[in-house]
């Protein structure tokens, strides 16, 4: 193996490349100790070392760091250290380390997901962004399962905070107010439910 180039990234840090591609960030210090320049060769043994003594342990470190601030799911976690240019297996060996602490769990990060926002989000809002943050759909699908959730009185209450009892009589508003609803997720039917609801209050 060769380092074939050797990039300034910051100050302190360098990008370092191996045979035409991108293999790590080092400091300037590391690079030297480790005897890595453009044109030099590396042995395997030494590439070995620099992943396993250097790499993966920064990578671990910054992972627990980012957990301690706040909940990650595992893409989440993953997509945060490849934004840091930390390779595929330092990434690989981070999330397995903090993982089998049960540091991150995409089961425990939905579930309280879920009860937090079951009273005031819809069932089809949480699963579009906990698919966002990474979640697979079958688990948030059984995570929903297991929150209590009163889609029509969301609705209701949601009403109250955002619209006042007489735009219910203009057919225009109505009609946006039922899409506002229909944006936020909830179904065609627990609206107009919610909207009937409150016109029986309101007579």
């Amino acid at each position: 193996m060769a380092v074939t180039a050797i990039e300034q990234m910051t100050k302190t840090k360098l990008k370092v490349y191996i045979d035409e591609s991108f293999a790590f960030v080092l400091t300037k210090a590391e690079a030297q100790a480790y005897g890595l320049r453009e044109g030099a060769s590396i042995d395997d043994s030494i590439y070995t070392k620099i992943m396993d003594e250097v790499i993966v342990k920064k990578a671990i470190f910054k992972a627990m760091n980012l957990l301690k601030v706040r909940d990650y799911t595992q893409a989440q976690l993953c997509m945060k250290l490849k934004s840091d240019f930390y390779p595929p297996k330092a990434i690989d060996s981070a999330i397995d380390y903090v993982r089998s602490y049960h540091y991150i769990d995409d089961r425990r990060y939905a579930e309280n997901f879920c009860l937090r926002n079951a009273g005031t989000m819809s069932r089809q809002m949480m699963t579009y962004k906990l698919i966002q943050k990474g979640v697979p759909k079958e688990l948030i699908e059984d995570c929903l399962n297991h929150a209590e959730t009163d889609e029509k009185k969301q609705i209701i209450s949601l009403f109250r905070q955002k619209f006042c009892t007489s735009d219910m009589e203009d057919v225009r508003k109505r009609q946006k107010i039922l899409n506002f609803f229909l944006r936020k997720g909830y179904t065609y039917h627990d609206i107009t439910a919610a909207l009937k609801d409150i016109d029986a209050q309101n007579n």
